[in-house]
């Protein structure tokens, strides 16, 4: 069967037979970009898990209107639950991680304000953007839910049920992440990366009191967008389904 084109639409119903409303962009690009038509078919997510196929019924102008038709259940998310707490870096460069942690399979994106942040804070118009981002990213890479996307200002305290917290870091110390997973029963995991010249001596020292493992992913220095989702796609394969034999 051939892949069905994606939309997004928040709070789809449970039931088949019932009948859901596009609207603005993602009815403009279902009936204006991919020219659909009364009874072609597409795939709708809802973000929260919830993928039903739909057939459209009718795409005026402004509008889609589409009936559920059948509810897809087959596992696609990644079952390892893996937030990623990125250091604030330049905007092209954390629009690029938005989309390519979505597709690899992150559960949680937080920004995180560091010292040697370009920028201190994540603004609302930034996280409108970032999770624009995340919704076209799931739509190509066929996600059923969507990452949390909420910035931190600071790292959180680690809670033993909540698994550990890696902090990347190539300085002196850091243990090779393949090391520390070998270590690690299988879990949810936390997963600090910094900004541009990455942590500041001192965070690195607070955080590392707090119980944070410090981790290093190879002798190559990597660009801040790209050491985390290096570093997470390593965790993915190890403890998750990225690569991994199927289960």
């Amino acid at each position: 069967m051939a892949r069905l084109w994606r939309a997004y639409h928040p709070g789809l119903p449970a039931q088949a037979g019932a009948e859901v409303e596009l609207t603005g962009e993602e009815a403009h690009h279902v009936g204006r970009v991919l020219r659909l038509a009364p009874g072609d078919r597409l795939s709708l997510f809802d973000g929260a898990g919830r993928v039903w196929e739909a057939v459209i019924q009718a795409a005026p102008s402004r509008r889609v209107l589409a009936r559920l038709d059948r509810e897809r259940t087959e596992p696609v998310e990644s079952p390892l639950e893996l937030r990623l707490y990125q250091g604030l870096c330049r905007a092209e460069r954390m629009d690029w991680l938005v989309q390519k942690g979505t597709e690899i399979g992150l559960a949680a994106i937080h920004p995180l304000p560091t010292a040697r942040s370009e920028r201190a804070r994540a603004d609302g118009k930034r996280l409108e953007r970032w999770r624009r981002i995340a919704v076209e990213a799931a739509k190509q890479c066929g996600r059923r839910r969507l990452p949390e996307i909420a910035p931190r200002d600071d790292l959180p305290e680690l809670r033993s049920e909540e698994g550990p917290g890696l902090l990347l870091d190539p300085g002196p110390g850091s243990r090779a992440l393949g090391s520390l997973l070998g270590e690690l029963a299988p879990g949810p995991v936390r997963l600090a990366v910094g900004p541009e010249g990455g942590f500041a001596a001192d965070e690195i020292e607070r955080w590392s009191a707090s119980g944070w493992r410090r981790a290093e992913i190879g002798p190559r220095t990597l660009r801040a967008e790209t050491a985390g989702l290096v570093a997470a796609a390593v965790i993915l394969h190890a403890w998750g389904d990225l690569g991994a034999a199927r289960r």
